[in-house]
């Protein structure tokens, strides 16, 4: 055994979080939050709330039957078909939230997710012309398949119990009510995306970094056979009847090129494709370009068909197609969302809600071993006062979102940074390469040398950072406890010794390495935030936030760091919400939380 394997864990009993001695533990620490630095923290729930509560909208599904749309609103969360509201979260019980809805080809049936934050919740399957409740699933389901023959398939995810054929959780599942009808032997730690086009199956299973896609009869399931291994990430998006199945890989130099069987339809460029739709033989291709969103249209022999970029920095973050046309959503950070249709070989903007005018500049950091890291700039070009946020990893970007801490902060007169670190894919997947398992101190590098930047400027600066960012954040002050002034970390990943063992944590295994291995486990610990908590050194002033009900990362994560710096001496905090999960919480509680996380970063600012 390693002398790695053999260190005592002294907050080892912080992991139980079904014991009172936890539980009281964590809102005795709560409680210090609320009396010791809560008062101190401007009040802000009236701004957030205004930037809140405007409405957002967060899938869109184009059917015969026109759009349907989940949408955010002031009072809740609604499904809309046009202007008619189908399902209203209000009437789902108290605290209840809709995290995403999937329909017939047709409109004629739907299903949605709905659950009090946690990824444990119920499904529930209506018709839509009746709102009559026609089934109900219960557990963490993923993507939900509608049958001509009335029936449906869907995805289920074994977060705690083996599954059907015996395999440890987590893992995924296809099933069609109690029977099991694909995923037989896929290992645990694998996931399955699930969707149909034109009378076929499409499949993903894999990780983080490849997958395989298998295609078959939709009605067939012992048809569905493996289709694409390409050893990388792949996306299949459609299949066309008489010509086959267009996927999207990333395979080559990571920028995504579009396969139709196996001729190469639109060839990689130099700038990453995000995500791609069909409209009939029409390929609607999402790229990044300098972190922000533009599209380009081609037809299926890849010649040039249209482009279109908005006339503001934004990020394309819903897009849905049928044979007719393309429903897109934009965002950016100073706007909810911006409405584009695509028919017809144009796009046309259809409606645009902006709530504040934000100035937005980009430049670039250079980085530890040379590189160049780029990030966007809200307010102030020369600010005294900055946030930093990051994230770095996942292969998920940091392009221009709506955030309401960002528009409270730039009335304040606050600068907010959005770094785009390695670990995402604002380059594409070689940036995601570069940023993780064994390289995965350069995203620390990348974001160390973007909040030097601003204090060799005479900045004060708070890090920011949630869930894997949490862990950005966490690395960058234990390896630079003098870099920023105060550090706001939410619902974070901190111990990576334990992570795999701790709820669905073996699903990140792909990303971060297997601590149960003796290489990985000695380069994670490197970095391990709650490793490399030192005696006798003070960190900067930390507020961590998380929830007792978070299901995806858990709550021990941020505990056990919260009681390692207690120890050393420095200054923490500990907020702890009774209610919502990793996924979010009622209205009211959001707003909450959002408020003393933007009224920290102001305290620690002025401090």
């Amino acid at each position: 055994m390693s002398p790695v394997a053999r260190e005592k864990d002294p907050y080892l009993w912080l992991e139980n979080i079904s014991s009172k001695r936890v539980t009281s533990w964590a809102l005795e620490r709560n409680a210090k939050f609320q009396r010791e630095l809560k008062p101190h923290l401007p009040k802000l729930s009236k701004r957030i709330a205004k930037y809140y509560n405007t409405r957002s909208i967060l899938q869109v599904k184009v059917t015969k039957k026109g759009p349907f749309s989940l949408e955010r609103t002031r009072d809740g969360y609604v499904i809309r078909l046009g202007r008619k509201i189908i399902v209203n979260s209000q009437n789902l019980g108290k605290d209840y939230l809709i995290f995403s809805f999937h329909t017939d080809e047709e409109g004629e049936r739907l299903a949605y997710f709905a659950s009090k934050g946690e990824d444990i919740g119920v499904a529930r399957i209506i018709q839509v012309r009746s709102g009559k409740l026609i089934g109900e699933l219960k557990g963490d389901i993923g993507d939900i398949v509608f049958l001509k023959d009335g029936g449906y398939y869907y995805v289920k995810n074994f977060k705690d119990q083996v599954t059907p054929d015996g395999v440890k959780p987590p893992s995924s599942r296809v099933m069609k009510g109690k029977e099991m009808v694909f995923g037989k032997g896929i290992e645990s730690g694998q996931f399955i995306i699930f969707k149909q086009s034109h009378g076929y199956a499409l499949i993903t299973v894999g990780s983080w970094s490849k997958n395989e896609v298998y295609s078959g009869r939709i009605d067939e399931p012992s048809s569905w056979k493996k289709i694409f291994d390409g050893n990388c990430l792949s996306n299949p998006l459609a299949y066309l009847p008489q010509k086959g199945t267009l996927i999207l890989a990333y395979d080559g130099g990571g920028n995504g090129r579009i396969f139709l069987g196996k001729r190469v339809v639109v060839k990689e460029s130099h700038e990453p494709i995000i995500d791609a739709t069909v409209v009939r033989n029409e390929i609607i291709c999402h790229y990044l370009k300098d972190c922000a969103s533009h599209l380009r249209v081609f037809d299926l022999n890849g010649s040039p068909k249209a482009e279109f970029e908005p006339n503001f920095r934004c990020s394309f973050d819903i897009m849905s197609s049928n044979d007719e046309r393309a429903v897109l959503v934009a965002t950016s950070f100073g706007t909810p969302y911006a409405l584009f249709e695509y028919s017809k070989s144009k796009f046309k903007e259809l409606e645009r809600k902006d709530t504040i005018k934000i100035e937005v500049s980009e430049d670039f950091a250079k980085s530890k071993d040379g590189t160049r890291v780029h990030y966007f700039l809200l307010g102030n070009k020369n600010p005294k006062k900055v946030l930093i946020w990051g994230y770095g990893g996942y292969s998920i970007p940091g392009t221009p979102i709506y955030d309401p801490i960002y528009c409270v902060l730039v009335e304040k007169g606050i600068s907010c940074v959005v770094t785009n670190l390695r670990g995402g894919n604002e380059y594409g997947e070689s940036w995601h390469n570069e940023g993780k398992l064994y390289k995965k101190q350069n995203v620390f590098d990348d974001y160390a040398a973007a909040i030097r930047k601003f204090k060799n400027q005479g900045a004060k600066v708070v890090a920011s950072g949630r869930s894997n960012g949490g862990l950005l954040v966490g690395a960058t002050m234990t390896q630079n406890p003098k870099l920023v002034d105060g550090a706001l970390i939410g619902y974070p990943v901190l111990d990576m010794m334990r992570f795999h063992k701790l709820l669905v944590g073996k699903f990140w295994v792909d990303e971060y390495g297997d601590p149960d291995k003796e290489k990985d486990r000695r380069y994670l610990l490197k970095y391990s935030p709650y490793h490399n908590v030192k005696e006798n050194v003070l960190y900067p002033p930390t507020l961590l936030y998380t929830s007792l009900h978070d299901d995806r990362v858990h709550p021990a994560h941020a505990f056990k760091f919260a009681a390692k710096l207690e120890d050393n001496g420095s200054q923490v905090w500990l907020r702890v919400q009774a209610k919502g999960g990793h996924a979010g919480s009622n209205t009211k509680t959001r707003i909450e939380e959002l408020s003393d996380a933007a009224g920290y970063i102001v305290y620690a600012l002025n401090s």
